[in-house]
């Protein structure tokens, strides 16, 4: 579990540095960028509505797939077990099963009265 929180921290930090290099980026530089071109002409308008369109294009694909990719295991564990069931096969079930937590008992206090 220690671990799991240093992973988080360092995610957390990942991110935090990622967005505020994105946030000046989208802030400064790139309203700066069009300062050279003073009044747009048509063709520089064009190339930045082009950037634009890739960029939320970029944005759309990395979005929809690094999910599916990283879940690339569970998806494919999820598939098998489904192509096992319509076929008929038998799996192992313990491959296909989720880890189930550690289960608290209680002890019962000793019957000092005996």
């Amino acid at each position: 579990e220690q671990q799991d929180k240093d992973e988080l921290r360092r995610a957390k930090r990942w991110i935090t540095r990622r967005g505020y290099l994105l946030t000046f980026v989208l802030i400064l530089v790139w309203p700066l960028l069009s300062i050279p071109a003073q009044v747009f002409s048509e063709s520089y308008f064009a190339f930045w509505v082009l950037i634009s369109i890739a960029w939320g294009f970029g944005a759309a694909i990395v979005i929809s797939f690094l999910p599916l990719i990283e879940s690339q295991d569970e998806i494919g564990r999820v598939l098998s077990g489904m192509f096992n069931y319509i076929t008929g096969r038998q799996g192992d079930a313990a491959d296909y099963a989720e880890e189930e937590p550690p289960t608290k008992t209680v002890e019962e206090p000793a019957n000092e009265m005996e």
